[in-house]
C-alpha cells in the first residue's frame, strides 16, 4: 500500500514538472518573433527613415531653389537697364530724332548718347534743318554691328548723306563743337532696340 501511494506522488509530480516545462516554452515562443517578422520590422523601420531623409532633403532642395530664386531676380537686376541707357523694349522697332553727345566704340560695339530733340526744315537760299534741343538727360542706345550709318555736313564735306564706317562716325560725332554746331540724326531701332540706321541731317 504504501509502495502504491509512493507511485501516485512521483508520477502526479512528474506530471506536474512537465506541465511547467511546456508552460516555459510556450513563453518564451511568444517572446520569439519569426525571421520573417523581424526583418519586415526592420524594412519598415527603414523605409521611414529614407522617407524622412528624402523629405528632408527635398525640403532642403526646395528652400535652396528659393534662394537661389531669390539671388537671381536680385541679379536680374542686371538685365535692367544700366543708369543712363534707355529702356529698350520702349525703343524697339520705332524711329527717333535725336541728338548725339557722345559715341563710343568699345568692344567691337558702338554706344551712342542720346537726347530726343525737334527739327524744323529750312528754306530759302540754303536748305536743310534748323535743330531745336530738348531738356533732359542724355541716355545710351547702342548699334547693331550691321547698323548702316550716313552722314552728312557738318559730320562730311558734303550735302548729300554718305555712308560712313561706325568707327569713323564716332569720332567725327566726338569732333563736333556740340556748343556751336547742333546736328540731328535720325534713328532707326529694331525689335531689340539696337540701332539698326544712323542719318545725319544737313546743317548749314
Amino acid at each position: 500500500m504504501f509502495h502504491s501511494h509512493h507511485r501516485i506522488a512521483a508520477s502526479a509530480a512528474a506530471i506536474a514538472l512537465a506541465a511547467l516545462a511546456l508552460t516555459a516554452c510556450g513563453s518564451k515562443d511568444a517572446d520569439i518573433k519569426p525571421a520573417g517578422a523581424a526583418a519586415t520590422a526592420h524594412a519598415g523601420d527603414g523605409s521611414k527613415s529614407a522617407n524622412a531623409s528624402d523629405n528632408s532633403k527635398s525640403a532642403n532642395a526646395s528652400d535652396n531653389s528659393n534662394a537661389s530664386g531669390m539671388t537671381s531676380s536680385s541679379k536680374s537686376g542686371g538685365q535692367r537697364r544700366a543708369p543712363g541707357q534707355v529702356n529698350k523694349p520702349d525703343w524697339a522697332n520705332s524711329k527717333h530724332f535725336v541728338q548725339i553727345q557722345s559715341a563710343e566704340v568699345r568692344g567691337g560695339e558702338t554706344y551712342l548718347m542720346v537726347r530726343p530733340a525737334l527739327k524744323k526744315p529750312l528754306t530759302g537760299p540754303t536748305e536743310g534743318w534748323k535743330i531745336v534741343p530738348t531738356k533732359g538727360a542724355f541716355n545710351g542706345v547702342s548699334l547693331a554691328k550691321n547698323a548702316r550709318v550716313l552722314a552728312s555736313a557738318p559730320l562730311t564735306d558734303r550735302p548729300a548723306p554718305k555712308e560712313i564706317s561706325q568707327a569713323e562716325f564716332a569720332k567725327q560725332v566726338n569732333r563736333l563743337d556740340k556748343e556751336k554746331t547742333l546736328v540731328g540724326f535720325d534713328l532707326t531701332f529694331n525689335g531689340d532696340g539696337d540701332v539698326i540706321r544712323v542719318q545725319s541731317l544737313y546743317t548749314p
